[in-house]
């Protein structure tokens, strides 16, 4: 079995990404989906939180958790933003 992890995945929010090539910005979103997935069910106190980077300011999304719904919501969330 695996060892336990616990990683922060950094999202690029800046204004490029979502406004003049959102195609990227949806796959950036899509692949940390998936990611999340597979960490999570090859060992189940896997840990993943999420910040995004392209703002001025840094802001954390949510502090690490094996919850995969709430990790889909909050990146759905970062979409609408």
């Amino acid at each position: 079995m695996a060892a336990e992890e616990i990683m922060m995945i950094c999202i690029d929010n800046s204004e490029y990404m979502r406004l003049y090539d959102p195609y990227r910005f949806k796959l950036q979103l899509d692949c940390i989906r998936s990611y999340s997935d597979i960490k999570l069910k090859s060992n189940r106190k896997n840990e993943i939180g999420i910040v995004t980077m392209g703002t001025k300011d840094t802001k954390k999304w949510l502090s690490p958790t094996s919850d995969l719904d709430i990790i889909l919501c909050i990146t759905l969330i970062i979409s609408l933003c």
